[in-house]
């Protein structure tokens, strides 16, 4: 053990103790720990920003598909109302905002459908009572 005091000695001076650089030794270890594990939660913490801010983002897109969806059946039940109205100009209206419902981004397969279903039912209804003929428009 003599050659390691003479080598502590050497190199930290003669007033050195082997506790004292036990004591120099360990806090450096501590030292490193204490990087080890702030680096740990520093990279843990972008992680965790990261992921809320992707939840964030698809939550936002879904309120705006939520919202764009309630504002494509709103204008559906306004255009299905403005068929009831005794304005022709108030019908093609309405039939303008059902066809373009028909091919908006918010409408799923099911609401085009829907669109499709009730223009059939329109025509057949303006047939019936003789307000569209069409037999006028296969001839055109």
């Amino acid at each position: 053990m003599q050659p390691m005091a003479d080598f502590i000695g050497e190199l930290f001076g003669p007033s050195w103790t082997a506790q004292g650089v036990a004591a120099v030794i360990s806090s450096g270890i501590a030292l490193l720990a204490v990087g080890i594990s702030s680096r740990v939660a520093w990279r843990q913490g972008v992680k965790t920003r990261q992921h809320v801010d992707e939840v964030d983002a698809k939550q936002a897109e879904r309120e705006r598909e939520f919202k764009g969806r309630e504002h494509w059946w709103e204008r559906f039940s306004w255009a299905c109302v403005e068929f009831t109205a005794d304005d022709e100009d108030r019908i093609k209206v309405g039939l303008i905002v059902l066809s373009d419902l028909a091919t908006s981004s918010w409408a799923s397969e099911g609401d085009k459908l829907l669109v499709a279903s009730v223009l059939k039912e329109l025509v057949d209804i303006a047939v019936e009572e003789g307000v569209y003929d069409s037999a006028e428009d296969e001839s055109q």
